[in-house]
C-alpha cells in the first residue's frame, strides 16, 4: 500500500478498507486527511458492519488485475468511493460526498446509481471464525497464548470471541475473579485454558467413542476430526478447504450441512408455558417459558435435578427422567435440539420409541422420558391421540442380542453393533462388503464391487443426499461412488425435501405412483440460467466441461481458460479433481 494514494476530497463518518491489507486495515477521512487503523489479533474489518469482526465470513477488496487504465466504482465499499487503475495496479482512492455513490464516471445521487455485487467485481477473501471461545462459558477468559504474564484475555459470548483485551501495565488477568488485578494480588490465570486444552478435550472425547473416525469435540465448523482407538485419540486431522467431515469422510461443503454452525436458539421456542429443564447446562438447570420465550432461569442445589412432573428439585439419585452423557455418538453429527430416541429399553420391555427422547448440544446428549401416557412428537410431550408415532426403524437394536448386524437400509459396506439395546454404526473400507458377520473383500466384476442387495438406489447417481420415499420422505440417504453409505432420519414429523428437513405442511413427499423424476437431476444439480455469456464480470467455472475449463469476463468479453490435466476450477483456482465436486446443470445446453 506504499504506492497507494488515499485521497480524502470529502470527509464522512464511514470507515473504509485499505486494499491489499486483506481486510485487516482500514481508514477514515477526517478533515480531508486519512487516519489509518488496524484490526488486532486476527480480526477482519467488515465495511457493512463498520467494525472489526471475528465471525466467519467474506470480505472484498478492489483489484485492478485485468482492467484497463481509468476510474472504477469500488463495489466492495458499496460504491461510496472510486479507485483508479494504472498499469494493472491500484493507484488512487477517493470517497464521494455524503448521499452520493460513484457510478463509474462521477459521484451521483444514491437513488440514481446501481452498484454491482462485489462477488463478481472484486477480490474475494474468505476468513474463518475465531474458535478460541468455542465451548467456553460467556464472560472473560485468559488468552491461551497470552504468555506467563497473563496480560491478554478473551471476551466470549455464545461461543464467539467478542473482543481480545489487555490488562493495563502492572496488572494481569485473574482467572478466579475474571478481571484484571495488580500483578502481586492475582492468583493463577491458567485454570481455564488447562481445562480447555484442545488436544486434551479431543482425547477425552474418545474415551466415550468406539474405534474409528469421529467429529472432534472441539470442532466448531465440522472440519476437524479425530481417530479413536481403545478409547484414546490416536490422530487428529483437518479436512481440506471447502470440505467438511460428515461423520465418515470429508465431503464438499454443499453436500453436507454442518450442524454445529446452527445457532442453538431459545430453549423455549417450541415449548408451552411453564417450567422445563435446560439440557444445554444440565439436568439441574431449568427455565420458565412464557410465549415461547425464556423469561426466568433457575438451578437446583448441588446433587439435585429438576423434575418437571413434581415441579421441583429432587435428589439426582432418584431422577429417572433426565440422564446426561458428556459426548455421545448420537449427538456428534446433530444440531442443537430435541430428537426422538428409538433405542431406549424399559426393564427389558420395548419402550414406545416416541416416549423417550434426547437433547443434543455440542455433542452432549441429555436423555429424557415423557410421563406415562404421553408421546414425544419431536418438540413436546403430547397425548397419544394428537400424534401418531412413526414406524420403528428396521435397523433398531431393540430386543436384539448383542452383536454385529448388516444395515438393511444402507449399502453393502454398512453395518452396526448392538450392545444392550444401543446401536453403534460402522462402515467397511472401500472394496469390502459386510457378509457373514464381518468385512470381506467384495466380488469384483467390471469396475465395481458387486452387491447382492436388491436395494441399490445410488447406481449412476452423483454423490449427495436423496429422499427415501418408502418412508414418506422422513428418511434420506447419502450416496457416494454409486454406493448407499448412510441413512438418516428427520427430527419429529419433518420431511426431507431433497435439500433439508422441512415442516410437513410446507412439502408433499412424492408417492410411488407419481412420475419419479430422477433425484440426480432434481436434487443434486443446479438450475441453468439462460443469461448471455459474460453478462457480469469475474471468473466462472464451465460446468458443462466438468469444471476442467473456466472463463474470465470483463466488459462483456470472454476469455476461455483450462486447468492442467487432473485439475478442476473450484470458483477461485484450479485444484486436484479429487478435492472438489463439480456441480452439474439440471438441463442440457440445448434447453436455452
Amino acid at each position: 500500500t506504499s504506492s497507494l494514494d488515499v485521497t480524502c476530497s470529502h470527509s464522512d463518518n464511514y470507515f473504509y478498507t485499505i486494499p491489499g491489507s486483506r481486510c485487516t486495515s482500514y481508514y477514515r477521512c477526517y478533515q480531508n486527511q486519512p487516519i489509518e487503523f488496524s484490526c488486532t489479533d486476527g480480526a477482519m474489518f467488515d465495511f457493512y458492519q463498520q467494525r472489526c469482526v471475528r465471525t466467519d465470513g467474506t470480505c472484498y477488496e478492489a483489484v485492478c488485475t485485468g482492467k484497463t487504465n481509468g476510474l472504477y466504482a469500488d463495489t466492495s465499499q458499496g460504491c461510496r468511493r472510486s479507485y483508479r487503475c494504472r498499469g494493472g495496479k491500484l493507484t488512487v482512492l477517493d470517497s464521494c460526498p455524503t448521499g452520493t455513490l460513484f457510478d463509474g464516471t462521477a459521484c451521483a445521487p444514491e437513488e440514481q446509481v446501481v452498484c454491482e455485487s462485489p462477488e463478481t467485481t472484486a477480490a474475494t477473501i474468505r476468513y474463518e471464525a475465531d474458535a478460541r471461545c468455542y465451548g467456553l462459558p460467556d464472560g472473560n477468559h485468559v488468552l491461551p497464548t497470552g504468555g506467563a504474564d497473563c496480560k491478554k484475555y478473551l471476551l466470549c459470548q455464545n461461543d464467539q470471541v467478542v473482543d481480545v483485551l489487555e490488562c493495563p501495565s502492572g496488572y494481569r488477568f485473574d482467572e478466579q475473579t475474571k478481571r484484571c488485578r495488580l500483578s502481586n494480588q492475582a492468583a493463577s490465570c491458567r485454570t481455564t485454558y488447562q481445562q480447555h486444552d484442545w488436544s486434551l478435550a479431543d482425547d477425552n472425547g474418545c474415551s466415550m467413542l468406539p474405534d474409528g473416525p469421529h467429529l472432534a469435540p472441539t470442532s466448531h465448523d465440522c472440519r476437524t476430526y479425530v481417530k479413536c482407538q481403545s478409547h484414546r485419540m490416536v490422530s487428529r486431522h483437518e479436512c481440506p478447504s471447502m470440505t467438511v467431515f460428515n461423520g465418515q469422510q470429508c465431503v464438499p461443503t454443499f453436500l453436507y450441512h454442518c450442524p454445529r454452525l446452527d445457532p442453538p436458539g431459545d430453549i423455549c421456542q417450541h415449548a408451552p408455558n411453564g417450567f422445563r429443564v435446560d439440557p444445554r447446562k444440565g439436568c439441574a438447570y431449568y427455565v420458565r417459558c412464557q410465549g415461547r420465550r425464556t423469561v426466568e432461569q433457575h438451578s437446583c442445589p448441588n446433587g439435585f435435578h429438576y423434575d418437571t412432573v413434581q415441579s421441583g428439585c429432587i435428589a439426582s439419585t432418584l431422577d429417572t427422567s433426565c440422564h446426561r452423557i458428556p459426548y455421545s455418538t448420537d449427538c456428534i453429527q446433530r444440531a442443537s435440539g430435541f430428537y426422538q430416541d428409538f433405542t431406549t429399553m424399559d426393564d427389558d420391555v420395548s419402550l414406545s420409541p416416541c416416549r423417550a427422547y434426547f437433547h443434543c448440544h455440542n455433542g452432549v446428549k441429555t436423555g429424557f422420558r415423557c410421563p406415562h401416557g404421553y408421546l414425544f412428537d419431536g418438540e413436546n410431550c403430547v397425548p397419544p391421540g394428537s400424534y401418531q408415532c412413526p414406524v420403528e426403524d428396521v435397523n433398531s437394536c431393540q430386543g436384539k442380542p448383542n452383536g454385529y448386524y448388516k444395515d438393511t437400509r444402507a449399502g453393502c459396506r454398512a453395518y452396526h453393533l448392538c450392545t444392550n439395546g444401543n446401536k453403534i454404526a460402522y462402515l467397511c473400507q472401500p472394496g469390502h462388503i459386510f457378509a457373514g458377520g464381518k468385512c470381506v473383500e467384495g466380488v469384483k466384476q467390471g469396475y465395481g464391487t458387486v452387491c447382492d442387495e436388491p436395494d441399490t438406489p445410488c447406481t449412476d447417481r452423483p454423490d449427495g443426499y436423496y429422499q427415501d420415499r418408502d418412508t414418506h420422505c422422513r428418511q434420506y440417504y447419502f450416496c457416494q461412488r454409486g454406493e448407499k453409505l448412510q441413512t438418516l432420519t428427520c427430527r419429529g414429523s419433518k420431511l426431507f425435501d431433497g435439500r433439508g428437513c422441512v415442516p410437513p405442511d410446507s412439502y408433499t413427499c412424492p408417492s410411488g405412483m407419481d412420475v419419479d423424476v430422477d433425484a440426480a437431476a432434481s436434487e443434486n444439480c443446479i438450475v441453468r440460467h439462460c443469461e448471455p455469456v459474460c453478462a457480469k464480470g469475474g471468473f466462472y467455472a464451465d460446468y458443462d466441461s466438468g469444471c476442467e475449463q473456466y472463463f474470465f469476463c470483463i466488459d462483456g468479453k470472454q476469455s476461455l481458460l483450462s486447468c492442467s490435466e487432473g485439475y478442476v476450477f473450484n470458483g477461485e483456482l484450479c485444484v486436484p479433481k479429487a478435492s472438489y465436486y463439480c456441480p452439474r446443470y439440471c438441463t442440457p445446453p440445448e434447453s436455452c
